[in-house]
């Protein structure tokens, strides 16, 4: 039988981590570039300069300038409150872990449910990361602007046009010949888990002599020809995006500074039951949309 009289004390000594686990450890998310300590919302300040060349002697004539601007990062507050009656574990095959945790008022269970849930919240941050949108009625994607309205919105994206029927390799393809100059040495593509499975089988169909299964499990593959990895994200699942950007032109913030963002499993004595609370915040953002470039598989 397990002993779970020490479970509580497990959630309560790693709640800054389980927290950083549930907010920061979606793919797409590690891979970004991270801003903490946002509130609600908060600014990328970028500098842009443009220095001249001018014909070399005597004389002084400034010019050149230098702009600064700003992009915005908007979070959303997510909370996520559980509730579980041992009660309700009696009549099935739970029912003996139940009963061990009923005298002493441990969760049974809880070290599974607390790191099952971390799990769900990662692909939750994961999906809403790309597709959230402020606008929609989904439990999931309704707190913050996901990537994809983010970039449909903004001005200077590239846009390349995929027909339809077009392969994912093609397509993929398309998309590599359209980053920009400057930003192409340290460019990714990034497309859905089920765009990078179809990549990859139509990889082994041409039967190139480079083709390797390294992609797999870390589903990453070098593009043939190229120094610029193609990366799989869940959150770019069914949208049929491609997106190329380099990854220090997207943001992903949050807080993880003060006592907003909990992580909480307690017994309630008053209802009679074991409660979860769970509070943070995150949004998205890219800096140069200008370097981005985004099409969609038909």
């Amino acid at each position: 039988m397990y002993n779970v009289t020490g479970l509580t004390a497990y959630v309560e000594e790693r709640r800054l981590p389980l927290i950083a686990e549930a907010v920061l450890k979606s793919k797409s998310a590690s891979l970004m570039n991270l801003q903490t300590d946002i509130k609600s919302s908060a600014a990328i300040n970028l500098v842009n300069t443009n220095p001249v060349f001018q014909e070399g002697g005597c004389g002084w004539q400034a010019q050149g300038d230098v702009t600064f601007s700003q992009r915005i990062i908007n979070t959303g507050l997510v909370k996520v409150n559980m509730s579980f009656c041992d009660k309700d574990l009696l009549k099935t095959w739970m029912s003996y872990e139940a009963k061990a945790g009923l005298s002493d008022e441990s969760l049974p269970f809880e070290e599974y449910f607390i790191n099952n849930i971390i799990d769900k919240v990662k692909a939750g941050v994961e999906t809403a990361i790309w597709q959230g949108d402020t606008s929609s009625h989904d439990a999931t994607l309704k707190h913050t602007d996901g990537l994809i309205k983010i970039l449909n919105a903004a001005s200077g994206v590239i846009k390349p046009t995929i027909a339809s029927g077009t392969s994912a390799y093609d397509a993929i393809k398309a998309v590599y010949m359209a980053i920009p100059e400057n930003v192409l040495d340290k460019a990714v593509i990034l497309v859905g888990a089920d765009t990078f499975r179809t990549y990859m089988q139509e990889m082994v169909e041409k039967n190139f002599y480079h083709y390797s299964a390294d992609g797999y499990p870390t589903e990453e593959f070098v593009m043939p020809g190229t120094n610029t990895r193609v990366i799989a994200v869940n959150g770019l699942n069914g949208t049929g995006k491609i997106v190329a950007a380099a990854l220090d032109n997207l943001f992903y913030g949050c807080d993880l500074m003060n006592d907003n963002e909990t992580l909480d499993v307690w017994y309630s004595k008053d209802f009679q039951e074991h409660r979860l609370a769970m509070s943070f915040n995150f949004g998205v953002q890219v800096a140069y949309p200008n370097e981005v470039v985004m099409a969609t598989l038909a």
